[in-house]
């Protein structure tokens, strides 16, 4: 009688890799200028629908908010991410954005110390 083959398990160390990635844009990257987002969710991703509103808007467009309707319009594009993305999305934007307000608040600084020799003349005589 044969003795059964024993199995030999392999250990295998299993790696965790942390991986750093940096979006180098070029010139014919594909850009687009959006002015509405739509968000939604199925039980496994999320999605945002990205679309310009026109301004002015069209006449067709004009008359469904006439008819208190919303207006139809085609997104330029979806991006469907994993729910693992959108707290680093949140908090990506969430810093971009305290980011952006500085920049902002130093700009408009700047401009008021350039702009300290005009005075406006408050009355004619």
């Amino acid at each position: 009688m044969k003795k059964p083959a024993k199995k030999i398990a392999k250990k295998h160390a299993v790696q965790e890799l942390t991986a750093q990635v940096r979006l180098e844009i070029k010139s014919d990257t594909p850009s687009y200028y959006v002015n509405y987002i739509g968000v939604s969710h199925t039980g496994y991703d999320f999605t945002l629908s990205a679309a310009k509103i026109p301004s002015p808007l069209m006449q067709d467009q004009v008359e469904f908010v006439q008819r208190g309707e919303p207006i139809p319009i085609e997104p330029m594009l979806q991006l469907v991410i994993p729910p693992l993305l959108v707290d680093g999305l949140l908090a990506a934007l969430a810093d971009q954005k305290e980011r952006y307000e500085k920049t902002l608040a130093q700009q408009v600084k700047n401009n008021d110390i350039q702009h300290q020799h005009i005075k406006t003349l408050s009355s004619v005589h």
